[in-house]
């Protein structure tokens, strides 16, 4: 009778087990392809085509893996052990993310997944959801103890219908950040060509939001004073002090008016000469290696849409490498740029230097602004004062949206199909090429060390 009875219960916990894996394969077809544009050169929000509430080619994310979007393998992988691999005391992992940047499109498309018709006239009725657009990159942004974005525009500095815009100046609604803040981002870099577009007060407004949300941010100051506080660039992680420091090249010819923001440049133009401020970028990562076991340094450089780093970003790496810079994340070409290391001019220091991460989300409208990744590293301390990079991988980025705009979402290139390529809605208007050039710039700008094994 005993055996007939655990008989029975295995029986009955077999049924369990298949009806469970049934229940998680039907979640995982619902929720896994979500489907990103107007390029920043030309002035997007003119000519893009504004989604229209009535045309039924406007798919809900559960609705994609049904349609236009086929589901493939790839898309229900988890992301590489070798990516991330939990870091205990002493040890952190690190996710570094390019531009952010919200184009008209995408906050239409975000006020169409919250239940609006998609339009301006429905902003502040509806709001914006932005979750669905980073779903396929949640999980690596989830998995890392520490993630960064370049956040392109202004967000929270004035959420009425009216003030919200796209390029050429930015100014994203205050549902962003929580948004961002949800998908696991803990930093937002501020310190970019688009910091002023609000002028003084936005910016200040802006601050005065991520602060209301507890998010920390880098890059935007209220004073010089604040700037100049190395103390406050020190973030401490699984008991590992890491500083970060932030510069940008420019903000768009914009600049301040008055003493209560403070953007830190990293370089003057004069006369259409570049001066470099070696001694202060010097100065500051010297100060931080005296206080931090890591030291990062973000930088919005280079030129746009340039596939090759400039003699002023080769300057001022090895001028932050020289000081004792242990990383160094550059953003602004909206393009990828070579990954490398970089060698001290005295002593054996060695700085890993990735020179753009291209764009992260975006409606721009040319194959090589729509094709980023995301850099993402482990941080060891080894002793005090000093940590090791190790572990260090890109994951190539795909930004996707259809002929009508919408279905905007960006994808690890290993799970952006063939099937998804051929229905991108610049692929349709432009015409891309080959899908293959994907794989191909990906090895032809990051050296095989960085990219992930599919790519090797």
């Amino acid at each position: 009778m005993k055996k007939f009875k655990n008989w029975v219960a295995l029986f009955l916990a077999a049924i369990a087990i298949t009806a469970s894996i049934a229940v998680l394969a039907g979640y995982k077809k619902i929720t896994a392809g979500i489907p990103v544009s107007g390029d920043e050169n030309t002035p997007a929000q003119n000519t893009e085509e504004k989604p229209n509430p009535t045309e039924p080619e406007h798919k809900l994310p559960s609705e994609i893996d049904n349609t236009n979007l086929p589901e493939t393998e790839e898309q229900n992988k988890e992301p590489d052990a070798e990516t991330f691999n939990p870091a205990s005391e002493g040890a952190f992992t690190v996710l570094a993310c390019g531009d952010n940047l919200i184009h008209e499109r995408i906050l239409n498309y975000a006020n169409l997944l919250a239940g609006g018709t998609g339009s301006r006239d429905s902003f502040a009725e509806k709001g914006f959801d932005f979750l669905p657009i980073y779903k396929a990159v949640e999980s690596y942004i989830r998995t890392a103890n520490f993630a960064i974005l370049n956040e392109n525009a202004l967000v929270g500095a004035n959420d009425s219908a009216a003030a919200l815009s796209g390029y050429p100046l930015f100014n994203s609604p205050g549902q962003l950040g929580k948004d961002l803040q949800s998908l696991g981002f803990d930093m937002i870099n501020m310190a970019n060509n688009h910091a002023l577009d609000l002028s003084d007060s936005g910016l200040l407004a802006s601050l005065d939001f991520w602060k209301e949300i507890n998010m920390q941010t880098t890059g935007a100051y209220r004073s010089e004073e604040e700037f100049a506080d190395m103390q406050n660039k020190i973030v401490e992680i699984n008991g590992v002090k890491c500083a970060i420091l932030s510069y940008t090249a420019g903000t768009n010819g914009l600049y301040s008016n008055s003493d209560q923001v403070y953007i830190p440049y990293f370089l003057s133009t004069k006369n259409g000469e570049q001066t470099v401020y070696s001694e202060l970028l010097t100065q500051q990562v010297s100060e931080c290696r005296e206080l931090a076991d890591c030291v990062m340094v973000l930088m919005f450089w280079g030129s746009e849409s340039s596939f090759e780093v400039s003699e002023t970003q080769a300057q001022t790496a090895q001028v932050l490498a020289d000081a004792g810079a242990d990383v160094i994340i550059g953003t602004g070409p909206k393009v990828l740029q070579k990954i490398e290391w970089l060698s001290a001019a005295e002593g054996d220091h060695k700085t890993l230097c990735a020179y753009s991460l291209g764009n992260f989300i975006c409606t721009m409208e040319y194959m090589e602004n729509l094709f980023g990744g995301m850099l993402s590293f482990e941080v060891k301390k080894v002793e005090e004062g000093a940590c090791k990079i190790q572990n260090v991988i890109f994951t190539p980025t795909v930004i996707h949206y259809n002929e009508n705009g919408t279905d905007i979402g960006v994808f690890p290139l290993d799970q952006y199909s063939e099937a998804m390529f051929e229905v991108h809605g610049s692929n349709l208007k432009k015409g891309f090429g080959k899908y293959s050039w994907y794989q191909e710039t990906a090895k032809k700008y990051i050296p095989k060390e960085f990219l992930p094994a599919t790519l090797r």
